[in-house]
């Protein structure tokens, strides 16, 4: 590999290579680097280009006398060094105020200022520089649950997968509402779902979650239209609604989600409620909220909700759709918005009315005591080609995609088909982009989760021809500053999954800077023995499993196991080893369940199957963590086996389609809620350090 194809990826933060699960060094090789270069939209594929990008960014370098960021607490006195004798502009970035402006000679001193982001201009002869202030508060919402010494527990469920007797046959928002209501009451301080963000339109029975349309709005899949204030006054709605009862009852009783076909079912209904707003005269107090709520949400919606109506006209994959239609800025698409108006208005109301509804489930929560509330997840990245990219096709790289090395979630790795944040284009976009996308996933709950928050740091990329990927760097301080300040505004506790090939030093980073880590219970092993739930970290959330590993249940039968074997993800040598490993660690698991005392006195030989008091054992084991936070899966209350996602399949398993086995209407009378709430409220009651049986 020749010496200035190295500096090239050195200037753009390509990794060399990266240690892998065993510690072995895995070096990238040149293709590859060649690659992820051009994806970032440098010339990389001669020597000569190569040369002629270096001396294109070395230009780049000496032409800036400013520094890209600045990052200080709240409280500091800020004082910028500067190269040139400088006009200057201080603006609050959130209101666009401008708090500051005069001249300055050798250094530009500014006073301490708020917890915020902020654009410092500076002008010079005939240029403009700016550096982003971004002040970061003094402390996060998540030291007073430490001060407090609180150890609040939660419930985590799939939130299409919620069975009711008015849903449509995918759970809902109300669905979720009426789970908030049970689980605060139960004594849980959090309810945890899958990502909401929207989805790109699609006639399959179930799509990832985590490959969203757009992080910056909501799943309209999971809209009740029962509940829309337009349904009293819409007879269309009423009529389709009875109509459909026996497709909806076939539905409701379906083993597995097809979401598709509620999709297809719920849209004529939502179709008549937007058509009885619209109606309503202009003056009434419905159309003027919509309204004002239409023009609050500027850009962002109208570009969004664009892009939806152009799916419907062309098709979900805009690579199909006219050249003058592909990004929000081409030509053909103003004129695409006259033509559309009303179907334009009809994805806003869409929003509108999911915005309402997701405000609704915020209030039961708290209304049923919950301290926290809402926890809500955060994907990694956005469908490579969705909404999100469309509108800011600048923030993104499409030539490359979001995966992860070989690890122990998948031997072979993975590639996840995501677009991912262009990390130096992001700069010059003042980060906004993502904050954009964090302050939406605050913006109605108490907790929130960075799916593989090691990307603040560093993101596996994967080259568009399938080539062996490679390590990029993130703006990682500026992230975690920006992560930090929308925190303390929104009042948010924040995790981050920081599972996989983690970076020496990130954890004590991610905490320092008040993020919580993950403890999957499945991970935490010291040799063939369990690491005791006590010694967990206390700035991390203890959970058994995850929507990609298998439940309690399934776990000690071996159903992943299974599972990855039918997906020919295993063959039989390599399902044989993992048997082996699990039958000695389901006895190190059994022993562990003994010596704490959670057995009763005579424990007995270990069985082949958990029963409802096993896992109940199981649970209670949990409960002891040392973790500031303990999250309990609905699965593994109601003993299910089959886990939600099995990473590495798209039609082998029933992924984000399993269904709960009863309603929410007999969920607060279950036996095994009601024992795990006992189990829980008195587990996390008990004062921190207590040792074991």
């Amino acid at each position: 590999m020749s010496g200035d194809l190295r500096r090239l990826a050195d200037m753009l933060g390509i990794h060399s290579g990266f240690h892998d699960m065993q510690g072995n060094w895995q070096a990238i090789s040149e293709e590859s680097m060649r690659a992820l270069a051009e994806a970032l939209g440098h010339a990389a594929d001669s020597d000569s280009a190569v040369a002629a990008s270096i001396a294109r960014l070395e230009e780049q370098a000496r032409q800036r006398s400013a520094p890209r960021d600045w990052i200080c607490v709240e409280g500091e006195t800020i004082q910028l060094s500067l190269a040139h004798p400088v006009e200057y502009r201080l603006v609050d970035t959130a209101s666009g105020a401008e708090l500051r402006a005069g001249d300055a000679r050798h250094a530009l001193t500014l006073p301490a200022l708020d917890s915020g982001i902020y654009r410092v201009e500076q002008h010079q002869a005939d240029r403009v520089e700016h550096t982003m202030l971004l002040v970061t508060p003094s402390q996060l919402p998540l030291r007073r649950w430490l001060a407090n010494g609180d150890a609040p527990w939660g419930l985590m469920a799939p939130l299409y997968g919620l069975r009711s007797r008015a849903n449509l046959g995918v759970g809902d928002y109300a669905d979720f509402a009426r789970l908030a209501s049970i689980a605060g009451q139960g004594g849980a301080d959090f309810l945890g779902i899958n990502p909401i963000h929207a989805l790109p339109q699609s006639d399959a029975p179930a799509f990832s979650p985590y490959s969203p349309n757009h992080r910056g709005f909501w799943d309209v899949n999971h809209l009740a239209p029962d509940r829309v204030p337009e349904f009293a006054a819409s007879d269309e709605a009423r009529r389709l609604l009875t109509e459909r009862e026996d497709e909806i009852a076939a539905l409701r009783a379906a083993e597995l989600v097809d979401a598709g076909r509620v999709a297809r079912l719920r849209r004529p209904i939502l179709e008549a409620l937007h058509q009885a707003l619209m109606t309503a005269p202009p003056g009434s107090e419905r159309r003027r909220e919509f309204e004002s709520w239409r023009r609050t949400q500027g850009d962002a919606l109208r570009h969004f909700a664009t892009f939806e109506a152009l799916a419907e006209a062309h098709g979900p994959d805009q690579r199909a759709w006219p050249e003058e239609l592909r990004s929000a800025r081409a030509t053909g698409v103003a004129r695409f918005r006259q033509q559309a108006a009303d179907r334009i208005r009809f994805h806003e109301y869409l929003q509108f009315v999911a915005e309402s509804q997701i405000h609704d489930v915020a209030q039961e929560a708290g209304n049923a005591g919950m301290r926290l509330g809402l926890y809500f997840d955060l994907a990694v990245g956005t469908n490579q080609w969705s909404a999100e990219v469309w509108a800011e096709p600048e923030a993104f790289v499409t030539q490359a995609s979001l995966g992860a090395p070989p690890d122990h979630f998948n031997p072979t790795g993975q590639c996840w088909n995501l677009a991912p944040f262009h990390p130096h284009a992001l700069q010059g976009l003042d980060y906004e982009p993502f904050a954009r996308v964090i302050r939406t996933a605050m913006r109605h709950a108490g907790m929130i989760r960075i799916d593989h928050v090691l990307g603040l740091n560093r993101s596996y990329w994967v080259p568009e021809d399938g080539r062996p990927g490679g390590y990029v760097s993130y703006p990682f301080d500026a992230l975690l500053a920006i992560v930090a300040i929308e925190a303390a505004r929104a009042d948010a506790v924040v995790i981050g999954e920081d599972l996989g090939l983690v970076p020496e030093g990130l954890r004590p980073r991610l905490e320092k800077e008040g993020i919580l880590g993950c403890r999957v219970m499945q991970f935490e092993r010291l040799g063939q023995d369990f690491r005791s739930p006590a010694d967990f970290p206390r700035l991390s959330i203890t959970t058994f499993g995850s929507h990609d590993v298998p439940t309690v249940r399934g776990w000690w039968r071996e159903r992943d196991v299974d599972a990855l074997v039918a997906a020919a993800l295993l063959n039989e040598d390599e399902a044989a080893g993992m048997r082996e490993d699990r039958g000695r660690v389901r006895e190190a698991l059994w022993r562990m369940l003994g010596r704490y005392g959670l057995l009763g006195e005579t424990p007995g030989p270990m069985p082949d199957d958990l029963t409802p008091e096993h896992a109940l054992a199981v649970h209670r084991l949990l409960s002891t963590s040392g973790s500031l936070l303990l999250g309990i899966h609905l699965d593994d209350v109601l003993g299910l086996e089959l886990q939600q996602n099995l990473p590495g399949t798209v039609e082998e398993h029933p992924n984000w389609r399993r269904r709960m086995p009863g309603t929410l209407e007999d969920l607060a009378d279950d036996p095994s809620w009601k024992a795990t709430c006992e189990a829980m409220n008195r587990g996390r009651g008990r004062p921190q350090g207590e040792q074991e049986a």
